[in-house]
């Protein structure tokens, strides 16, 4: 491995997956400029000659998809081609508001670094294919062990894994295997059932670090961002033009300073109002 810490993409089958990447990659190098940047894909000529005032490293691999059962197996592939020993792996459809540098430092803690599916209510479940209500028969061997339910599906857009550990390896190995094996096109089912299955030490993000709609940014707002800001827009939603999206978003990313600047303004005009009264 060439380098400590890093960002991953995976890209294959369409160019608009590299020019997603390569928009998302934009948006970590404003943040974090010195963060190095890779891109697996199968079609490097195109990458680098797209990607290359943004994009560090293009690895090359071919694509494994045949078809919708399993078009998540290149993304499972793509973690292990990282060539970063500590890797935040990002899907192409992301726009980063945060310093990367801070997340990547979690990982000398934990192991992995997960964030929440947005899908977690019993009627999503289904279909989903998640516990006693999934549908795909293929997958009810990932369940036969039950999973507390207070360990929710795992958002597999967002990811921060150790690869320089060897128990990480395996998991991701492991990963890869299962996914082969139950053939379905939602890796979020084998991440979950993986992970817990594993010794790993792992940490979950709140909702802000994989958060996919401008209302969440609304009703944090409401609540003066005491609890939350935008950091990572994972934007499902908005795939057709997200560029709207995210430059509602980007008014509201400064908004802690903002407020800290405010405090600090109405506390140096109080006390200034204070002295006048005061002064003969």
């Amino acid at each position: 491995m060439t380098t400590q810490s890093g960002v991953l993409y995976v890209a294959t089958n369409e160019e608009r997956y590299i020019e997603e990447a390569i928009r998302s990659a934009q948006s970590v190098r404003q943040r974090s400029p010195k963060l190095p940047i890779a891109l697996v894909t199968d079609s490097p000529t195109y990458a680098t000659a797209r990607g290359k005032m943004v994009i560090d490293e293009i690895i090359d691999m071919q694509s494994a998809v045949t078809g919708k059962h399993d078009s998540m197996i290149d993304k499972i592939r793509g973690f292990s081609r990282t060539p970063f020993q500590r890797t935040l792996f990002l899907d192409t459809d992301t726009y980063v508001f945060c310093n990367c540098t801070d997340l990547l430092d979690l990982l000398r803690r934990f192991q992995v670094v997960i964030t929440h599916s947005h899908n977690r209510r019993a009627k999503e479940y289904k279909t989903r294919n998640e516990g006693s209500l999934f549908g795909d028969k293929a997958l009810e061997p990932m369940v036969t062990s039950a999973i507390p339910e207070s360990f929710a599906p795992i958002q597999g857009g967002f990811l921060l894994y150790k690869y320089e550990d060897g128990a990480v390896r395996d998991w991701i190995a492991a990963l890869e295997e299962h996914y082969r094996l139950y053939r379905s096109s939602d890796d979020q089912v084998v991440m979950r059932r993986t992970l817990w299955d594993s010794n790993l030490s792992l940490y979950a993000l709140p909702e802000e670090y994989n958060f996919n709609d401008t209302d969440d940014v609304s009703y944090w707002k409401k609540g003066g961002f005491r609890k939350a800001v935008p950091r990572i827009f994972h934007y499902t939603r908005d795939k057709e033009n997200p560029f709207l999206a995210i430059k509602w978003i980007s008014k509201h990313e400064d908004a802690p300073h903002q407020r800290r600047r405010m405090s600090r303004l109405k506390t140096a005009s109080k006390r200034i109002r204070q002295l006048l009264r005061h002064t003969p």
